[in-house]
């Protein structure tokens, strides 16, 4: 009826790389956030950490909502 198409080596190949995507992302997504700390460092530098409008946490929950490299793995 149904050819038996299961064969585990692949299957763990599979899931092996799927999780390679899924750290690379992860990394890809720290790494490209580095200008904006970079950024944030120097902001703190001039004008002090008390004054600025926005906070590294602030800055880097928005830079993964608007831009979720992290995601990619979970759409393939």
């Amino acid at each position: 009826m149904f050819a038996n198409n299961f064969n585990p080596a692949l299957i763990k190949k599979q899931k092996l790389l799927k999780m390679n995507m899924i750290l690379i992302c992860i990394s890809l997504q720290f790494v490209l956030f580095t200008p904006f700390y970079l950024v944030w460092r120097n902001d703190c530098k001039e004008i002090g950490k008390e004054n600025l409008a926005v906070s590294l946490t602030e800055r880097f929950i928005s830079w993964i909502l608007f831009c979720p490299i992290w995601i990619i793995p979970f759409i393939r």
